[in-house]
């Protein structure tokens, strides 16, 4: 089977994910019509109320953290009764799992798309790279530390939030791995390889708490990438390597 080369694109530039609050509100009144003239199921209706109050939920607990988050802020935000956010999730902590839930597959979506790029033939480094920030920069990973930093007395939250996050990016990251394994690289490296990047994208991410200066993390992952295809290039091929240069 052919390699899939790791292309030349240490200078490309990173679209670093919106990280602010803005998670996109459905207004209340959309429940009644979809097609014009033929009226929306029940089912139908149920599910746009939940995907709008999941949406809620994780623009509450963006701008004012696990501890600070209300079901009434989160109804109101949603269009919806607190009797009807009752009915679709009955506890604060139904309502956070579920949102991680969502979020998390909103997110591996992604991921796989990603990972399908790469089989076309895609540059890997660049895809591993959009795909930390994506992961790191987003509301699934705010909502998981702010869940994290919450009162542990909550275990069954913290609990259900920790096997949400093994299902999900253990698999990726394998995936990623058996995709920079494909260019030819050795099974360690390319763990290696995968490994540090999401570790230093994290690190970013966390940094972007204190000071955000994405002008400075575009420069900083440029420099990564450069560093990334010199130690490669080592364990490729010499056709390999022109490949990859």
């Amino acid at each position: 089977m052919p390699k899939t080369p790791l292309a030349k694109t240490e200078n490309s530039a990173i679209n670093l994910p919106q990280t602010d609050d803005a998670v996109a509100g459905v207004s209340a009144n959309d429940s009644t019509v979809g097609v014009r003239g033929n009226r929306r199921t029940q089912a139908e209706r149920r599910e746009t109320a939940r995907k709008r109050i999941l949406e809620s939920a994780a623009r509450v607990v963006r701008m004012r953290g696990y501890d600070g988050l209300s079901t009434e802020e989160v109804s109101q935000l949603a269009g919806v009764s607190r009797g009807a956010l009752r009915h679709h999730f009955p506890t604060k902590t139904n309502l956070m799992v579920s949102t991680l839930h969502f979020l998390n597959e909103e997110m591996l979506g992604k991921s796989w798309g990603r990972v399908e790029r790469a089989k076309g033939g895609a540059d890997v480094l660049d895809l591993v790279i959009e795909d930390a920030f994506d992961f790191f920069f987003g509301d699934y990973f705010f909502i998981n530390l702010a869940i994290s930093m919450s009162d542990e007395r909550n275990s069954d939250l913290h609990m259900a939030a920790r096997a949400v996050r093994r299902e999900s990016r253990f698999a990726i990251e394998k995936t990623w791995i058996e995709r920079m394994e494909a260019t030819g690289l050795p099974a360690h490296v390319a763990g290696d390889v995968v490994a540090l990047t999401f570790s230093i994208v994290r690190g970013f991410a966390i940094r972007r708490m204190i000071v955000d200066d994405s002008a400075e993390f575009e420069r900083l992952i440029g420099t990564w990438r450069k560093m990334v295809r010199q130690h490669v290039s080592t364990y490729l091929r010499s056709d390999q390597r022109q490949e990859a240069d």
